[in-house]
């Protein structure tokens, strides 16, 4: 199924982009905590000025998680420690990623 562009709706691309941001809000303020056993780190370049995003990712339960600036060790650190409560670390199993920063992070 094709997006429909926002100009055939007749509404600009401020008002989709405010759609999407409370739709986002609405959800993380509904999104119950869970113990994980299992996470997923990895990274999304973006072509233009090669900018990263480190996304965080339950692969069990098929959900993002979470999504963070830069791919660093420090920067997934920080992510990390915003993304996930206090205790859910202890709970996890195994933890998914390919990069050497992740894994310093990860420890």
């Amino acid at each position: 199924m094709q997006p429909i562009p926002s100009n055939e709706l007749g509404i600009n691309f401020s008002l989709v982009n405010r759609v999407i941001h409370r739709s986002v809000k609405r959800g993380l303020a509904r999104r119950v905590p869970h113990q994980y056993t299992s996470l997923s780190i990895d990274e999304k370049s973006f072509p233009k000025g090669y900018t990263y995003v480190t996304v965080l990712s339950d692969p069990i339960g098929g959900v993002v998680i979470g999504i963070g600036e830069g791919r660093t060790k420090k920067a997934t650190e920080d992510f990390l420690k915003e993304s996930l409560t206090q205790d859910q670390p202890d709970n996890l199993q195994t933890v998914s990623m390919d990069m050497s920063a992740y894994i310093g992070a990860a420890q």
